[in-house]
């Protein structure tokens, strides 16, 4: 049996069209019902949208920055200057990394606690250590 027209890749045979969007069978999420959700998974998303996004009616909507069914690709650029990609915990500025609260260093890879009367990252150009 033929899909309606306009329900992307007839939803991958793993699911139905419904006003030419796909409802996927169980077991199965994205905008195509080409994403496989692990078992146990209740948000029925792949991944659960990895954190980066919400999930309504098996599809991610990603946040800001992140796409992909499961949310799990940055749209940032990957080709940046920063060291370690800022590690995960900034954000890369003009070849310097912009920690994120709590990480410290070059390349953010620091965990900045108070240490000797420091805290956080000693304004981006180091870390601090007890002495």
């Amino acid at each position: 049996e033929q899909e309606p027209a306009g329900c992307p890749l007839n939803c991958s045979g793993r699911g139905s069209c419904d006003q030419g969007r796909c409802v996927c069978d169980e077991g199965f999420a994205g905008p195509t019902c080409d994403v496989l959700v692990p078992q146990g998974d209740v948000s029925g998303c792949p991944g659960n949208c990895t954190g980066h996004g919400s999930c309504a009616n098996k599809t991610c909507t990603c946040d800001a920055g992140w796409s992909g069914s499961d949310c799990a690709t940055t749209s940032q650029r990957h080709d940046s200057k920063c060291p370690s990609n800022c590690s995960s915990h900034g954000a890369c500025v003009n070849g310097t990394c912009l920690c994120d609260p709590e990480w410290g260093g070059m390349d953010c890879s620091v965990v900045a606690r108070p240490l000797g009367g420091c805290f956080l990252n000693c304004s981006g150009h180091g870390f601090c250590v007890n002495r």
